[in-house]
């Protein structure tokens, strides 16, 4: 009564198939003693029909799919299984891992645009006026999260940029979202919050070091100090002015104006 994602039972059938594959190959090879195009065609001839099978269940499956990570993790297991096979000096399945690569990798592209085209489309005036994390935000963390780290050890361009469009699109939406409220000290407490949200998302399931965690972590520690200067303003306002000039003038006395603020706050 267990059930199981496609992606797990689509590892588990083309291990089996690999190791069928890799045992069938060299025993034709040693037993007819032949090379090359020759070794393929007999091994075309042995699994040909199942290769066939497998490639028609994967098109099945594909075409009604609107699971990008499941897509996304029977491309990277192809790729590792393929690495596989040239490691045991087996070519006979390339032509095969090329017609399923063919065939995930334009469904993942379509499904991964849909998505970037909700997160522009949503209005969010029809969302209530909430300054804690967003139930968006949170799916877009986990989801980044996720195809960040299947992909660690096999970039790829195209992913990198739908990676790149869809975090755009999600930080228009939050500052959309932020617009919202009328006090800029409410739009900075739910910037911030979300900002925190996939930060803390990304450095768990993550590197620290990636590019989606660094820039969070840039809009978190800028929304952040805008944020103590808008509470801080009505009471020093002067004093902070004074120290911005002093940095733009690149002043070397930062103690004295660390002592004026303390003398201020005192």
């Amino acid at each position: 009564k267990t059930k199981h994602s496609y992606e797990a039972l689509f590892r588990s059938e083309q291990y089996a198939l690999v190791d069928n594959a890799r045992r069938d190959y060299l025993f034709i090879m040693a037993f007819y003693l032949v090379r090359g195009n020759q070794a393929q065609e007999l091994f075309n001839q042995i699994m040909g029909r199942t290769m066939s099978l497998m490639v028609k269940n994967l098109e099945t499956f594909v075409a009604d799919c609107f699971d990008t990570i499941a897509l996304f993790l029977c491309i990277q297991l192809i790729l590792r299984y393929q690495i596989m096979c040239h490691k045991r000096c087996v070519n006979a399945l390339d032509k095969y891992w090329d017609t399923l690569q063919a065939t995930l990798w334009p469904r993942f592209e379509t499904i991964f645009r849909l998505n970037i085209q909700s997160i522009r489309d949503c209005d969010p005036t029809k969302f209530s006026k909430e300054t804690g994390p967003h139930y968006i935000t949170r799916r877009y963390a986990e989801f980044s999260a996720a195809v960040v780290g299947i992909t660690e050890n096999f970039p790829n361009e195209i992913v990198s940029r739908l990676l790149l469009e869809l975090k755009n699109e999600v930080e228009c939406f939050m500052l959309r979202m932020a617009a919202i409220f009328p006090q800029r000290k409410e739009q900075l407490i739910y910037l911030i919050n979300n900002y925190d949200l996939i930060l803390g998302i990304l450095m768990e399931r993550t590197r620290d070091n990636t590019k989606e965690a660094e820039s969070f972590r840039e809009q978190l520690s800028a929304r952040s100090n805008e944020y103590v200067e808008e509470i801080l303003s009505p009471h020093i306002g002067g004093i902070i002015h004074f120290v911005k000039e002093c940095e733009k003038e690149n002043v070397t006395s930062l103690t004295l104006c660390l002592n004026l603020l303390l003398i201020q706050l005192l």
